[in-house]
């Protein structure tokens, strides 16, 4: 038993040797030697009491004694392999003490200057490059500011050059307002499209639901700009607004007493009652000679009731008087 408490003391030590070993390397290799040196002598003098005390043992039999006999011949051959690492550290230790502290030093020193003198040229080459890019920009920008410059002044001489009523064939109020920011200083342009702008302001009061304020207000404006034949035309539409919104409303009531008259359950009274329809909306067209491009708001209202009686005659259509 004494033999097994020594084997295993003998394990212990090889184990903190093992410790030391890894944390000593690469601190202090002549101290860690002398360490590994001490431990050596220890393990070496726990194996002879060992042995002795296996020669001693009575109550041990053969085949544990043949095994302890083996672990200790495996102890003592990493006992050799500790030597081993012990005169490699010493000659490691001896070549660091060859080495020139100054020289490294020195080197180290001039990579730092190296380095420090890179960064400096690298400053100094993007301040070059920033300069150029600046100056580039700057020419850049005046070619563009006289390009952009020249632009506007064409546009501001089409305008002037082009009458009142064709410039309106081929605008919308926005188009003439973003002209409006484009003409510069050309005041003769910039009147015109002030007048033009006031022009399709007034006609969006077509587009809309009959208001008498608003009609009132678009003549008003259409009579302080030049007069022209469209500007005409659109004054004599915007008088006229009232009277061809009661007689479409008119028409659609004479349509509701239609449907009350007459429903539709087959496709001959279906016919017949769309050609009733279709007469009392040609009437109106003629006898307030109606054109659909000078009243959209009116012209929209018409299509939706043919688009719901051609569906079918006897759909709805109240709702389109509470429109107009």
């Amino acid at each position: 038993m004494m033999a097994m408490k020594n084997l295993f003391n003998i394990s212990f030590l090889l184990i903190g040797l093992s410790c030391a070993y890894a944390l000593n390397t690469h601190e202090a290799p002549l101290n860690s030697s002398k360490k590994l040196s001490s431990s050596q002598d220890s393990l070496k003098n726990e194996v002879s009491k060992s042995s002795k005390g296996l020669s001693k043992g009575k109550l041990i039999n053969a085949d544990t004694i043949t095994a302890l006999k083996n672990k200790i011949s495996i102890l003592e051959g990493r006992i050799e392999n500790l030597q081993q690492v012990i005169d490699g550290m010493r000659i490691r230790s001896e070549q660091l003490k060859n080495i020139d502290v100054k020289s490294l030093e020195g080197q180290l020193q001039q990579k730092k200057d190296s380095i420090a003198i890179i960064k400096i040229n690298i400053s100094e080459r993007d301040e070059y490059i920033s300069k150029i890019i600046y100056e580039c920009s700057l020419k850049e920008s005046e070619k563009y500011n006289q390009g952009q410059q020249s632009v506007y002044n064409l546009i501001g001489q089409i305008y002037q050059i082009t009458s009142f009523d064709s410039i309106i064939n081929y605008s919308s109020l926005k188009s003439i307002e973003r002209d409006l920011k484009l003409v510069g200083n050309n005041s003769d342009a910039k009147k015109k499209l002030e007048d033009l702008k006031i022009y399709f302001t007034a006609q969006e009061v077509l587009e809309v639901k009959y208001d008498a304020q608003k009609v009132s207000s678009a003549q008003s404006s259409l009579n302080s700009i030049a007069r022209s034949a469209r500007v005409k035309n659109l004054n004599e539409r915007l008088g006229d607004y009232k009277l061809r919104c009661e007689g479409l409303k008119s028409t659609i009531g004479e349509i509701i007493k239609l449907d009350k008259r007459t429903i539709a359950n087959n496709d001959d009274i279906h016919k017949m009652k769309m050609q009733d329809i279709m007469a009392e909306l040609s009437s109106y067209l003629y006898n307030y000679s109606f054109n659909f491009e000078d009243y959209p708001y009116l012209s929209n209202l018409i299509f939706d009731l043919m688009k719901r009686k051609q569906k079918d005659t006897n759909n709805d259509i109240s709702d389109l008087l509470s429109k107009l």
